[in-house]
């Protein structure tokens, strides 16, 4: 997949370890499945389905995760836009995709006031919306890294 300037996707995908926070088993396998066989079987993913369970992860890991992909409503107690919000303070390194049921308005009214999401997906979504939005996070650390060095 050719995206600006003759930047493919397999230039800047970056995302080796992959945290994906849903509850729907149906969406966990789509998404699990498409990421394997478009990005490689190399890609560690961990899949959860609910915010405690991610916390606990991601802090077990040592916050080593390149991405986490969540879901905005999820079962028990902490919502997705909570635990955006929790990755995105104590794990600033950690890519973060929002998913949800509700339109890109809603979310943005919703999330006003809250420290911002970098990109979301509203469901149901293509294969080639979760591209484009991963192109764009991995064109951002790609362009950071090249800056960098």
């Amino acid at each position: 997949m050719a995206i600006r300037k003759g930047i493919t996707m397999q230039d800047v995908f970056c995302y080796k370890k992959i945290l994906l926070v849903e509850d729907d088993v149906d969406f966990q396998n789509v998404i699990a499945s498409y990421l394997h066989r478009e990005h490689g079987q190399d890609i560690k993913i961990d899949i959860v389905d609910c915010s405690i369970e991610a916390l606990l992860r991601i802090a077990l890991s040592d916050g080593q995760y390149d991405l986490a992909i969540v879901d905005h409503r999820l079962k028990g107690k902490i919502s997705g836009l909570f635990l955006c919000i929790e990755i995105a303070r104590k794990y600033p390194k950690i890519h973060l995709i929002m998913l949800s049921g509700i339109s890109v308005n809603e979310f943005i009214s919703l999330t006003k006031k809250k420290i911002g999401i970098p990109k979301f997906l509203s469901k149901p979504f293509s294969p080639r919306e979760l591209d484009a939005v991963l192109m764009d996070l991995s064109t951002e650390k790609h362009n950071k890294y090249k800056a960098a060095s």
